[in-house]
Protein backbone atom coordinates (compact mmCIF):
# COMPACT_ATOMS: atom_id res chain seq x y z
CA UNK A 1 0.00 0.00 0.00
CA UNK A 2 0.77 3.90 -0.81
CA UNK A 3 0.88 6.44 2.38
CA UNK A 4 1.20 10.00 1.54
CA UNK A 5 2.72 12.03 4.18
CA UNK A 6 1.05 15.70 4.57
CA UNK A 7 2.94 18.38 5.34
CA UNK A 8 3.94 22.15 4.75
CA UNK A 9 6.18 23.55 1.95
CA UNK A 10 8.95 24.69 3.99
CA UNK A 11 12.39 23.21 3.88
CA UNK A 12 12.30 22.25 7.44
CA UNK A 13 8.52 20.48 6.80
CA UNK A 14 10.48 18.64 4.24
CA UNK A 15 13.34 17.72 6.02
CA UNK A 16 11.22 16.83 9.11
CA UNK A 17 8.80 14.44 6.98
CA UNK A 18 11.82 13.25 5.00
CA UNK A 19 12.84 12.04 7.86
CA UNK A 20 9.87 10.07 9.12
CA UNK A 21 9.11 9.01 5.91
CA UNK A 22 13.04 7.22 5.48
CA UNK A 23 11.85 5.51 9.12
CA UNK A 24 8.55 4.27 7.57
CA UNK A 25 10.50 2.78 4.37
CA UNK A 26 13.06 0.70 6.65
CA UNK A 27 10.57 -0.28 9.36
CA UNK A 28 7.97 -1.45 6.54
CA UNK A 29 9.50 -1.79 3.15
CA UNK A 30 6.67 -3.90 1.77
CA UNK A 31 4.42 -0.60 1.72
CA UNK A 32 5.78 2.68 -0.35
CA UNK A 33 5.34 5.99 1.92
CA UNK A 34 5.32 9.04 -0.18
CA UNK A 35 5.32 13.11 0.47
CA UNK A 36 2.03 15.35 -0.32
CA UNK A 37 2.94 19.24 -0.07
CA UNK A 38 -0.08 20.92 1.89
CA UNK A 39 -0.20 25.10 1.58
CA UNK A 40 -1.25 26.17 5.00
CA UNK A 41 -2.87 29.78 6.21
CA UNK A 42 0.41 30.15 7.83
CA UNK A 43 2.30 29.79 4.59
CA UNK A 44 0.55 32.13 3.06
CA UNK A 45 0.27 34.98 5.69
CA UNK A 46 3.97 36.19 6.95
CA UNK A 47 3.21 40.38 7.62
CA UNK A 48 1.62 39.18 11.02
CA UNK A 49 2.01 38.12 14.29
CA UNK A 50 0.25 34.57 14.67
CA UNK A 51 -2.10 35.90 17.45
CA UNK A 52 -3.86 38.07 15.02
CA UNK A 53 -4.34 35.68 12.23
CA UNK A 54 -5.65 32.66 13.87
CA UNK A 55 -3.03 31.23 16.48
CA UNK A 56 -0.52 28.18 15.90
CA UNK A 57 -3.91 25.90 14.08
CA UNK A 58 -2.95 27.96 11.06
CA UNK A 59 -0.11 25.95 10.16
CA UNK A 60 -2.13 22.60 10.22
CA UNK A 61 -5.84 23.19 9.32
CA UNK A 62 -5.35 22.30 5.70
CA UNK A 63 -3.49 18.95 6.43
CA UNK A 64 -5.94 18.03 9.01
CA UNK A 65 -8.37 18.75 6.37
CA UNK A 66 -6.44 16.35 3.71
CA UNK A 67 -6.35 13.83 6.71
CA UNK A 68 -10.26 14.04 7.03
CA UNK A 69 -10.75 14.00 3.54
CA UNK A 70 -8.51 10.74 2.87
CA UNK A 71 -6.44 12.58 0.54
CA UNK A 72 -3.78 11.95 3.09
CA UNK A 73 -2.70 9.57 5.68
CA UNK A 74 -0.22 10.76 7.82
CA UNK A 75 -0.04 14.50 8.70
CA UNK A 76 3.36 15.52 10.06
CA UNK A 77 3.83 18.51 12.43
CA UNK A 78 5.98 20.41 14.49
CA UNK A 79 4.43 19.22 18.46
CA UNK A 80 5.33 22.87 19.39
CA UNK A 81 2.75 23.92 16.56
CA UNK A 82 -0.10 22.19 17.48
CA UNK A 83 -3.39 22.89 19.31
CA UNK A 84 -3.95 21.02 22.74
CA UNK A 85 -6.61 18.72 21.00
CA UNK A 86 -6.82 17.40 17.62
CA UNK A 87 -10.06 17.87 15.95
CA UNK A 88 -12.88 15.23 16.22
CA UNK A 89 -11.91 12.04 13.83
CA UNK A 90 -8.12 12.85 14.32
CA UNK A 91 -5.32 11.50 16.68
CA UNK A 92 -1.82 11.91 17.84
CA UNK A 93 0.24 8.52 17.86
CA UNK A 94 2.98 8.35 20.07
CA UNK A 95 6.09 10.65 20.12
CA UNK A 96 9.00 9.47 18.26
CA UNK A 97 12.53 10.45 19.55
CA UNK A 98 13.27 14.05 20.14
CA UNK A 99 15.48 16.36 18.20
CA UNK A 100 17.58 19.07 20.90
CA UNK A 101 15.00 21.01 22.57
CA UNK A 102 16.72 24.41 22.76
CA UNK A 103 16.74 27.50 22.16
CA UNK A 104 19.50 28.88 19.67
CA UNK A 105 21.32 32.70 19.33
CA UNK A 106 21.88 33.41 15.69
CA UNK A 107 24.28 35.98 15.98
CA UNK A 108 24.22 38.25 12.16
CA UNK A 109 28.43 37.85 11.15
CA UNK A 110 28.86 35.12 13.81
CA UNK A 111 32.80 34.44 13.74
CA UNK A 112 32.73 30.86 15.73
CA UNK A 113 33.19 31.28 18.62
CA UNK A 114 30.57 29.88 21.00
CA UNK A 115 29.51 30.61 24.65
CA UNK A 116 26.64 27.66 24.90
CA UNK A 117 25.94 28.62 28.94
CA UNK A 118 25.38 32.31 28.54
CA UNK A 119 24.30 33.64 24.94
CA UNK A 120 23.35 36.29 26.44
CA UNK A 121 26.79 37.54 27.06
CA UNK A 122 27.26 37.88 23.04
CA UNK A 123 24.74 40.83 23.45
CA UNK A 124 25.77 44.46 23.36
CA UNK A 125 23.35 46.82 25.37
CA UNK A 126 20.12 47.78 23.25
CA UNK A 127 21.00 44.75 20.84
CA UNK A 128 18.13 43.99 18.41
CA UNK A 129 17.08 40.98 18.45
CA UNK A 130 14.60 39.07 15.30
CA UNK A 131 11.54 37.06 17.38
CA UNK A 132 8.13 37.23 17.22
CA UNK A 133 7.27 34.86 19.91
CA UNK A 134 5.77 35.89 23.30
CA UNK A 135 7.60 33.38 24.93
CA UNK A 136 10.97 34.25 23.62
CA UNK A 137 10.44 37.87 24.34
CA UNK A 138 8.94 38.02 27.77
CA UNK A 139 11.91 35.51 28.94
CA UNK A 140 14.79 37.44 27.59
CA UNK A 141 13.28 40.96 28.69
CA UNK A 142 13.03 39.48 32.33
CA UNK A 143 16.83 38.75 32.07
CA UNK A 144 17.85 41.70 29.48
CA UNK A 145 15.76 44.79 29.66
CA UNK A 146 17.69 46.63 27.18
CA UNK A 147 17.75 44.07 24.08
CA UNK A 148 15.07 45.27 21.24
CA UNK A 149 12.72 42.57 19.54
CA UNK A 150 11.37 42.75 15.85
CA UNK A 151 8.94 41.28 14.64
CA UNK A 152 9.97 38.14 12.35
CA UNK A 153 8.12 35.37 10.48
CA UNK A 154 8.97 32.89 7.42
CA UNK A 155 11.33 29.76 7.18
CA UNK A 156 14.12 29.42 8.32
CA UNK A 157 16.44 30.68 5.63
CA UNK A 158 13.97 33.62 4.84
CA UNK A 159 14.83 34.85 8.91
CA UNK A 160 18.30 34.60 8.53
CA UNK A 161 18.64 36.95 5.47
CA UNK A 162 16.09 39.19 7.08
CA UNK A 163 18.89 39.52 9.63
CA UNK A 164 21.16 40.48 7.30
CA UNK A 165 18.85 42.85 5.67
CA UNK A 166 17.52 44.50 8.65
CA UNK A 167 20.60 44.59 10.34
CA UNK A 168 19.54 42.46 13.33
CA UNK A 169 22.22 41.86 15.91
CA UNK A 170 20.95 38.16 16.11
CA UNK A 171 17.98 35.86 15.91
CA UNK A 172 16.51 33.22 18.20
CA UNK A 173 15.70 29.88 16.45
CA UNK A 174 14.94 26.33 17.81
CA UNK A 175 18.49 24.77 17.50
CA UNK A 176 16.04 21.17 16.06
CA UNK A 177 15.40 23.46 13.34
CA UNK A 178 18.84 24.53 12.33
CA UNK A 179 20.39 21.03 13.26
CA UNK A 180 17.88 19.43 10.75
CA UNK A 181 18.82 21.47 7.77
CA UNK A 182 22.23 20.80 8.51
CA UNK A 183 22.94 24.61 9.75
CA UNK A 184 24.29 24.32 13.04
CA UNK A 185 27.28 26.20 12.24
CA UNK A 186 25.28 28.94 12.75
CA UNK A 187 24.54 28.21 15.77
CA UNK A 188 26.08 31.09 18.31
CA UNK A 189 24.77 29.39 21.57
CA UNK A 190 22.03 27.89 23.06
CA UNK A 191 20.16 28.63 26.06
CA UNK A 192 20.31 26.68 29.71
CA UNK A 193 16.46 26.21 29.99
CA UNK A 194 16.09 28.36 33.22
CA UNK A 195 17.24 31.07 31.20
CA UNK A 196 15.01 30.68 28.04
CA UNK A 197 12.43 27.38 28.84
CA UNK A 198 11.57 26.27 25.47
CA UNK A 199 8.14 25.91 24.10
CA UNK A 200 5.99 22.51 25.12
CA UNK A 201 7.08 19.93 22.92
CA UNK A 202 10.04 21.67 21.48
CA UNK A 203 12.32 19.16 19.26
CA UNK A 204 9.53 16.92 18.73
CA UNK A 205 7.02 15.72 15.68
CA UNK A 206 3.69 15.28 16.12
CA UNK A 207 2.30 12.30 13.98
CA UNK A 208 -1.23 12.82 13.60
CA UNK A 209 -3.99 10.52 11.53
CA UNK A 210 -7.08 9.06 11.14
CA UNK A 211 -8.51 7.91 14.64
CA UNK A 212 -10.29 5.17 13.06
CA UNK A 213 -7.14 3.68 11.40
CA UNK A 214 -5.81 1.74 13.96
CA UNK A 215 -3.63 -0.83 11.94
CA UNK A 216 -1.44 2.60 10.73
CA UNK A 217 -1.55 3.85 14.70
CA UNK A 218 0.01 0.62 15.42
CA UNK A 219 2.86 0.90 12.92
CA UNK A 220 3.82 4.32 13.90
CA UNK A 221 3.47 3.31 17.54
CA UNK A 222 6.19 0.62 17.36
CA UNK A 223 8.93 3.43 16.55
CA UNK A 224 8.28 5.12 19.49
CA UNK A 225 10.89 6.56 22.14
CA UNK A 226 9.42 5.96 25.40
CA UNK A 227 11.19 8.90 27.32
CA UNK A 228 10.34 11.30 24.08
CA UNK A 229 6.94 10.39 24.50
CA UNK A 230 6.44 10.65 28.16
CA UNK A 231 8.20 14.04 28.73
CA UNK A 232 6.04 15.17 25.42
CA UNK A 233 3.40 14.38 27.24
CA UNK A 234 3.48 16.15 30.20
CA UNK A 235 4.66 19.21 28.44
CA UNK A 236 1.31 19.25 26.75
CA UNK A 237 -0.44 18.72 30.09
CA UNK A 238 1.03 21.75 31.60
CA UNK A 239 0.07 23.39 28.27
CA UNK A 240 -3.37 22.58 28.20
CA UNK A 241 -3.62 23.11 32.05
CA UNK A 242 -2.48 27.00 32.21
CA UNK A 243 -4.85 26.93 28.53
CA UNK A 244 -1.63 28.17 27.12
CA UNK A 245 -1.37 29.08 23.04
CA UNK A 246 0.07 31.74 21.14
CA UNK A 247 -1.58 34.45 23.23
CA UNK A 248 -0.11 33.45 26.37
CA UNK A 249 3.99 33.32 27.11
CA UNK A 250 4.82 29.81 28.17
CA UNK A 251 7.46 27.15 28.54
CA UNK A 252 7.50 23.54 30.14
CA UNK A 253 10.87 21.11 29.45
CA UNK A 254 10.86 17.87 31.04
CA UNK A 255 13.62 15.40 30.96
CA UNK A 256 14.24 11.87 32.51
CA UNK A 257 17.73 11.37 34.01
CA UNK A 258 18.28 8.65 36.51
CA UNK A 259 14.62 7.15 36.36
CA UNK A 260 13.00 10.45 37.19
CA UNK A 261 10.95 13.36 35.36
CA UNK A 262 12.61 16.72 35.90
CA UNK A 263 10.45 19.79 35.19
CA UNK A 264 11.11 23.20 34.37
CA UNK A 265 8.10 25.46 33.83
CA UNK A 266 7.55 28.96 32.07
CA UNK A 267 4.33 30.67 32.69
CA UNK A 268 3.91 35.00 31.63
CA UNK A 269 1.30 37.13 31.11
CA UNK A 270 -0.19 38.81 28.17
CA UNK A 271 1.12 42.57 29.26
CA UNK A 272 4.70 41.02 30.25
CA UNK A 273 4.39 42.36 34.09
CA UNK A 274 4.79 38.65 35.40
CA UNK A 275 7.25 35.96 34.65
CA UNK A 276 7.56 32.83 36.59
CA UNK A 277 9.69 30.07 36.71
CA UNK A 278 8.94 26.39 38.96
CA UNK A 279 11.17 23.54 38.87
CA UNK A 280 9.77 19.99 40.01
CA UNK A 281 11.42 16.63 40.11
CA UNK A 282 8.82 13.13 40.43
CA UNK A 283 9.12 9.69 39.41
CA UNK A 284 8.82 8.75 36.07
CA UNK A 285 4.68 7.37 36.36
CA UNK A 286 4.16 10.78 38.30
CA UNK A 287 5.18 13.12 35.18
CA UNK A 288 1.40 14.15 34.50
CA UNK A 289 0.51 15.08 38.05
CA UNK A 290 3.87 16.84 38.11
CA UNK A 291 3.37 18.90 35.37
CA UNK A 292 -0.05 19.68 36.60
CA UNK A 293 0.87 20.72 40.37
CA UNK A 294 3.38 23.09 38.42
CA UNK A 295 0.70 24.24 36.50
CA UNK A 296 -1.22 25.00 39.36
CA UNK A 297 1.72 26.73 41.26
CA UNK A 298 2.27 29.26 38.23
CA UNK A 299 -1.07 30.25 38.02
CA UNK A 300 -1.33 30.72 41.70
CA UNK A 301 1.77 32.89 41.52
CA UNK A 302 0.53 35.18 38.55
CA UNK A 303 -2.69 35.88 40.16
CA UNK A 304 -1.18 37.26 43.53
CA UNK A 305 1.44 39.05 41.67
Amino acid sequence: MEYLLGTRGSALALAQTEWVREKLQKAFPQHTFSVKIVMTKGDRILDRPLEKVGGKGIFVKEIEQQLLQKNVHIGVHSLKDMPTQPPKGLCYTKFWQRENFADALVLNGFSGKSNAQNPLAFLPVGAKIGTGSKRRIAQLKHHRPDLRFVPIRGNINTRLQKMTEQNLNGLILAAAGLKRLGLEEKISGVFQPDILTPAPGQGTLALEILEENETLRQMLDSLFDPNSHICAQAERTFLEQVDGGCHLPVGALCTIQNERVHFTAFLGNETQTFCGWKKGCAAINQADKLAKYLAVQLLKQREES
